[in-house]
């Protein structure tokens, strides 16, 4: 995907253009874009994106929260770690070993060793 190829090479202003002048923008179209943030260190700029997919009514699955947590855990944002944590209950996305390790990770950065302890615990 061309927007992939943009966000790889840092060219991000690129990809949003592109991004934005597609007919139609699928739950692929709006990871790539998150996760180009995210891999680019535009943590905030991933979670607008995030919230504007919602907005959308684009159902994000578990690609999605891989990379909106890692977002999280780089901001160290433990309120919007926790409202990510919940939609992902609430939107039903099957825990993995991907997400299970992002989430560790997440609730590490952002100081809740309890929570970590029970999310590796429960694996």
């Amino acid at each position: 995907m061309i927007i992939a190829s943009f966000m790889k090479v840092g060219e991000i202003d690129i990809a949003q253009r592109v991004f934005h002048k597609m007919h139609t923008q699928d739950v692929v179209s709006w990871n790539t874009m998150i996760g180009g943030y995210v891999r680019n260190a535009c943590f905030e700029e991933a979670l607008d994106m995030f919230r504007n997919m919602l907005n959308s009514n684009i159902v994000p699955d578990g690609f999605t929260f891989a990379s909106i947590i890692t977002g999280c855990a780089r901001l160290g944002a433990l309120d919007c770690a926790k409202w990510v944590h919940n939609l992902m209950f609430e939107k039903r996305v099957e825990l993995n070993y991907i997400l299970c390790s992002a989430l560790i990770d997440m609730y590490s950065k952002c100081g809740r060793i309890e929570t970590t302890k029970a999310i590796f615990d429960s694996d």
